[in-house]
């Protein structure tokens, strides 16, 4: 007897009328317990805090990082010093995170992503901030490597981004754009290890 369906969060898979979930409790007759695939769960919390944080857009980018990569080559790319950090992290967290920057990675952004969130973590880390690469809404990793990137670089870059008072106060006060970043590392990257 089939309780549940284990998943990668893709439409083709959860979408409402024609998605392979929805079609199979529909054949079954019932109802089914749904457990996203470990590895694709936070892109749906990912999405809704951009939502949030944002707004929605039709199209399969996210404008706001859009913009974030145009202006890239006007940018300084160097983050301002903190007093004190974004977020304060535990100590099991900064090992975490230290671990897995000695990890080797099969893709570049499961290293960048680790890179910058030792970054607001204030770990000692040398490293530039690299320009922005994908951004379009399919990949989450890369809406939480553009939250860091903006994070990092946008007291130094204020009038670049161009955008109105109470949109930054909405997005710069947003703090848990960064504990979920941060959690999403720790989870993810044991996922893959």
């Amino acid at each position: 007897m089939v309780i549940g369906m284990c998943f990668d969060t893709t439409a083709s898979n959860t979408g409402k009328l024609n998605g392979a979930c929805t079609l199979l409790e529909k054949a079954l007759g019932r109802n089914l317990v749904w457990m996203a695939c470990r590895h694709h769960k936070f892109e749906v919390l990912l999405t809704g805090v951009y939502s949030v944080c944002l707004g929605t857009s039709a199209g399969p980018e996210i404008l706001f990082f859009k913009r974030f990569r145009e202006k890239w080559t006007e940018m300084n790319h160097t983050p301002e010093a903190r007093s004190t950090p974004l977020i304060i992290v535990s100590d099991a967290i900064k090992a975490f995170i230290k671990c897995q920057l000695e990890v080797r990675h099969s893709r570049d952004d499961y290293l960048e992503f680790p890179l910058l969130a030792a970054q607001i973590a204030e770990l000692q880390v040398d490293v530039a901030i690299r320009k922005p690469g994908a951004r379009h809404r399919a990949r989450w990793m890369a809406k939480a490597i553009y939250a860091l990137k903006i994070e990092l670089l946008f007291t130094v870059n204020k009038t670049i981004f161009n955008l109105n008072s109470s949109r930054i106060t909405r997005y710069s006060t947003f703090e848990s754009v960064y504990h979920l970043c941060l959690t999403s590392v720790m989870v993810f990257m044991q996922a893959h290890c």
